[in-house]
């Protein structure tokens, strides 16, 4: 507990010294302006939280000497997504110029989220080709990283997303990577607190460099659980859809909704999950509603003996139905 406490101090210590500096006024490039179009927050907001996630596990790795993050090339494959994020937060680099960097990050480093079995719950193992695994890899991790961009789209929406895939990753009976987990957890809870205080941002940086983090270790221990026969393993595919499930289904709809529209898929609106409900509700209630999303279709699928399948398709009509009440609101 002593280390975990030590950790805390670090990161709480490093979070002020950047809050610091970045008032001034050389550091302006790094804020979040506010604008009337699409943003929220009133006052321009430093885009920190990438960079404290990194410093974070740069700290962890001192503490804890981790084989995982100690390893030279997969630093370089962590840093290379938060600069990616990081020159986007600055710059805000063309869309499609984004999407080939990462889908050449991801092929370039393929190894790290290797699979050749899925497991599902319901008809249970699935063998796939070469080809076919690095096609479904790249396609999740690109789905998880943009739908997680979409959230960030009020205070604490993409903060509690994570930290939710962070606690169910713990409750899960792996525990390799259970220190890594609990200072990730430290890290954002405490960006939560700053986060909901608009004292800092995540950014692209953070998101890019959480998502492809959590990408990782979504994969690693859904591989430890085939290799164990999938005892007590309730990393199943089918709970991955589920915990995924709002974030991947409202990036869904925002594209076929734009591409109807005559838009690129990848142009920015105010149309979003998150969107309808502060329409409606205030920030807090719509964070209360957006978790229920996060945790409630994992949940009945851990408690609940039901088709798989068949709770993905009733969250999915929870979803709709969600959507069709919340633009109806909006309208009157």
């Amino acid at each position: 507990m002593i280390i975990y406490f030590n950790f805390t101090i670090i990161i709480f210590l490093i979070s002020l010294i950047l809050l610091k500096i970045s008032k001034n006024n050389i550091f302006k490039f790094i804020y979040d302006k506010p604008d009337n179009k699409r943003k929220f927050h009133s006052a321009p907001t430093p885009l920190l939280g990438g960079m404290i996630i990194f410093i974070g596990l740069i700290v962890f790795n001192y503490f804890f000497e981790s084989n995982l993050i100690f390893n030279f090339k997969f630093f370089l494959f962590l840093f290379l997504f938060f600069i990616v994020g990081f020159l986007d937060d600055i710059f805000n680099l063309n869309a499609y110029l984004k999407l080939f960097i990462l889908i050449l990050l991801i092929f370039i480093f393929k190894e790290y989220f290797y699979f050749e079995k899925i497991y599902f719950y319901e008809f249970g193992v699935i063998k796939i080709t070469n080809y076919l695994n690095q096609f479904i890899i790249i396609l999740c991790i690109l789905v998880f990283i943009n739908s997680s961009n979409m959230i960030d789209g009020i205070d604490g929406a993409a903060i509690t997303y994570f930290i939710s895939i962070i606690i169910f990753l713990l409750s899960n009976y792996t525990l390799e990577n259970k220190d890594l987990l609990i200072c990730l957890l430290i890290i954002y809870v405490f960006l939560l607190f700053l986060n909901l205080n608009q004292k800092i941002f995540l950014g692209d940086s953070g998101i890019y460099l959480t998502s492809i983090l959590l990408s990782y270790l979504i994969i690693d221990n859904h591989n430890q659980g085939l290799s164990k026969n999938f005892i007590n393993n309730f990393l199943y595919a089918e709970n991955i859809f589920l915990l995924m499930l709002l974030p991947g289904v409202d990036m869904v709809r925002l594209f076929i909704f734009r591409i109807f529209k005559g838009k690129s898929p990848l142009n920015a609106d105010r149309s979003h999950f998150h969107h309808l409900i502060t329409s409606k509700y205030s920030n807090e209630i719509s964070i209360l509603i957006m978790n229920l999303f996060y945790f409630l279709p994992l949940l009945s699928s851990l408690f609940f003996e039901i088709n798989k399948f068949i709770l993905i398709l009733l969250w999915l009509y929870i979803y709709v139905i969600c959507i069709i009440y919340l633009r109806n609101a909006a309208s009157n």
